[in-house]
């Protein structure tokens, strides 16, 4: 092999390695992101007739009783009442009470915390949640990695 060629390939697996670095630094992964559901998200507005509203975060949220009481905060205990699905419907996690399920809203997913402090006490409505702002990558009981959440939840109380 003559010298030229040799530098020539090494020269070629040097740039290949650089490009390829600077791929991966560039954000550029399999991973999923808030895209890669919001067409998804969107289909399931217009098949269920919902009219939401996306938050910066990348939030919907769709308010059908409007309740007159306080606004939680991010330190507020809450007593709610929830059904937890996927977008295809599948139930994971439901509660149903005359009192509701008191949570403090610090040991919430990101997009229940965000979603509840724009329901005032007494508020029904619904929250779809980008994998980002709920379980990520993770398996979390039934529920799938990077799955979108939907919640109909009722904000009984701000206590």
């Amino acid at each position: 092999m003559h010298l030229n060629t040799f530098q020539n390939m090494k020269t070629n697996v040097i740039i290949t390695a650089l490009f390829a670095a600077i791929f991966m630094a560039s954000g550029c992964s399999s991973k999923p992101s808030h895209e890669d559901h919001i067409d998804d998200i969107r289909a399931y507005l217009v098949d269920n007739n919902i009219d939401a509203t996306e938050t910066e975060s990348g939030l919907f949220y769709s308010i059908s009783v409007l309740g007159n009481g306080p606004l939680p905060t991010e330190q507020s205990d809450v007593r709610v009442n929830y059904k937890g699905k996927l977008l295809q419907g599948n139930v994971f996690d439901e509660h149903q009470s005359q009192d509701g399920l008191r949570l403090n809203l610090q040991q919430v997913i990101e997009g229940w915390q965000e979603g509840l402090m724009k329901f005032p006490e007494g508020t029904t409505g619904i929250l779809i949640i980008p994998p980002r702002l709920g379980y990520g990558e993770n398996r979390v009981g039934s529920i799938p990695p990077s799955s979108v959440l939907v919640f109909d939840i009722t904000l009984l109380r701000v206590l």
